[in-house]
């Protein structure tokens, strides 16, 4: 059976690099193929996970594989690195990467905005309708509650 230009048959190492493409002077390799949330699959699972299979070795049980490079789509097993849940997190803080407060692409409130609630200058009422956000937004403000998710009122 054909699909895009190739048979389902082939090795994995063939089928991986069928989706990579491989930019001048770009260190990463980026995936071309199918794609989950900015993360490229093949045969039901990561591309970068797959890559790393390969080229590095066995992945221990539980771990995630991390992209050094901070590129989703990037499957170099160069940046590629084992680590847990926390290990990623404190990796992305390192270099200032997590979306958090207004850098937050959901975010419906400024930092100052934040303080301004929990300055409690106000009723919740008057608040929720100063900043128009939810009575509940302004309780998850005022609870140091995580406020991704929140919507405008």
């Amino acid at each position: 059976m054909m699909e895009y230009g190739y048979t389902r048959t082939g090795t994995l190492m063939d089928r991986f690099f069928h989706h990579v493409e491989f930019i001048p002077f770009h260190e990463c390799w980026e995936w071309v193929g199918s794609m989950n949330h900015g993360y490229g699959m093949l045969c039901r699972k990561s591309a970068h996970r797959i890559s790393y299979e390969l080229f590095v070795g066995e992945i221990s049980e539980g771990m995630k594989i991390c992209h050094s490079c901070d590129n989703p789509s990037c499957v170099n097993p160069k940046h590629l690195f084992q680590g847990t849940q926390s290990d990623n997190v404190k990796d992305m803080d390192s270099k200032g990467r997590r979306a958090v407060g207004s850098r937050n692409g959901k975010s419906v409130l400024t930092e100052d905005q934040v303080r301004e609630i929990r300055s409690r200058k106000y009723t919740r009422r008057e608040l929720s309708e100063m900043f128009d956000v939810s009575i509940h937004t302004i309780n998850s403000v005022l609870y140091r509650k995580n406020l991704w998710n929140m919507e405008r009122a």
